[in-house]
């Protein structure tokens, strides 16, 4: 269980490190990338991806938090369990 514990806490951070790097490349980096416009240069689908990666990210970390919550609570009721 620890090593899924980390393995969720390493994808969120890693989204959320995404998140922040597609936030500052501006909203226009598809454009100059890919000299292509699918939004018409609004930015709309860069913050599409941005939302999604904060999401991803979110939800990873919660879980992963939830995770580590539950390990520690069964933890302590094994150590306060009498015999």
């Amino acid at each position: 269980m620890f090593e899924t514990l980390q393995a969720g806490s390493l994808a969120g951070i890693l989204s959320l490190t995404l998140a922040a790097v597609l936030a500052f490349g501006g909203t226009d980096w598809i454009e100059r990338r890919f000299d292509l416009f699918p939004d018409g240069g609004n930015g709309l689908l860069e913050f599409v991806f941005v939302a999604i990666a904060l999401a991803i990210g979110a939800s990873l970390l919660v879980r992963a938090l939830q995770d580590y919550a539950c390990m520690q609570s069964s933890h302590h009721r094994e150590r306060t369990l009498p015999e």
